[in-house]
């Protein structure tokens, strides 16, 4: 408990002597969309069950009863991936907010944002939300994703606590010229 009041209040300074870059509002958004389009394109295009488990193919039906009924307790993801990667990628999703300009508070709201908007819009296709997903990623995710940033900013093995923006590009954005692929910023 201790360690999350600690990271909470690391991105609570008054700001008075440190100076923000203009934030960014639409870049992380425009990030997270293609990123959540690759693999409901890949789930798409390929058999059922080889992309995510999902063996069920997309259909109105289960996309209306993942807004209207609860979450499952449980999705077809074992332990690791809920408890390990899906905390890694909450806290990546704060890092691109972060990245952008914006405040811890701002990038709080983002991770949660984004985390509703892969369970109910993107992944709700396959598969109904999942409270664990719902209940880890951005929580764990937002802690996490504010330590890697007060690492990267206190210049703290920037290319290990931030692998995927140490190059300043994403990987993969939505842009007025379509999908872009910055795999040459990676390697």
């Amino acid at each position: 408990m201790a360690a999350a009041l600690l990271l909470a209040g690391a991105g609570c300074g008054s700001g008075a002597s440190v100076t923000r870059p203009t934030p960014d509002y639409n870049r992380p958004w425009n990030v997270l969309i293609a990123e959540y389009s690759i693999p409901v394109a890949l789930g798409l295009a390929l058999p059922a069950g080889t992309v995510g488990g999902w063996e069920e193919r997309p259909n109105l039906r289960g996309f209306v009863q993942g807004w209207t009924h609860r979450p499952a307790p449980h999705d077809v993801d074992n332990e690791f991936v809920n408890f390990v990667l899906h905390p890694l990628a909450g806290s990546e999703t704060h890092m691109l907010a972060r990245r952008n300009g914006w405040t811890f508070g701002e990038a709080v709201l983002f991770d949660a944002a984004g985390s509703f908007l892969w369970e109910y819009v993107f992944e709700n296709l396959f598969e109904r939300p999942s409270r664990v997903d719902l209940l880890v990623t951005a929580p764990v995710g937002c802690l996490l994703g504010e330590l890697r940033y007060f690492l990267k900013e206190e210049g703290i093995l920037p290319w290990l606590v931030d692998p995927l923006g140490s190059h300043g590009e994403p990987f993969v954005e939505l842009a007025p010229e379509g999908l872009l692929f910055g795999i040459d910023c990676r390697f």
